[in-house]
């Protein structure tokens, strides 16, 4: 069974290899079908990305990928 914590892991690998760009939209649906679980879980994980600064939500328009700054990127 896929964890939230899985999720959470599989979108940071993506981003660590610069297959989700910063600024990039993630949608919970498209992710939902890509690692074959339930928005519920992708929710969770985004939710868990965003207290850790990873994401952020923006209200009506969804999830991003945080553009980090200079001191973050080295």
């Amino acid at each position: 069974m896929t964890t939230a914590n899985d999720i959470s892991n599989r979108i940071i690998e993506a981003v660590m290899a610069q297959k989700l760009a910063p600024g990039s939209r993630l949608g919970e649906q498209q992710l939902a079908m890509l690692f074959d679980c339930s928005r519920t879980i992708v929710r969770e994980a985004l939710t868990r990305l965003s207290t850790r600064g990873i994401v952020t939500v923006s209200a009506r328009r969804g999830w991003y990928v945080i553009e980090p700054s200079e001191d973050e990127a080295r």
